[in-house]
């Protein structure tokens, strides 16, 4: 099996947040720690909205 891999999920997205502010925004918006997701990785979450 190799080290690393990905697959298309075709009901799910990807987005980038990028900018000073975007730690604390998505902090705000999402149900993972931001702090906690490793910077070159990615990290399970769902997405809040009101």
């Amino acid at each position: 099996m190799p080290s690393s891999s990905f697959a298309h999920l075709t009901d799910r997205a990807l987005i980038r947040v990028a900018g000073e502010d975007a730690s604390h925004f998505l902090q705000n918006l999402v149900t993972v720690d931001i702090d906690d997701v490793d910077k070159s990785g990615a990290g399970a979450s769902a997405l809040l909205t009101p």
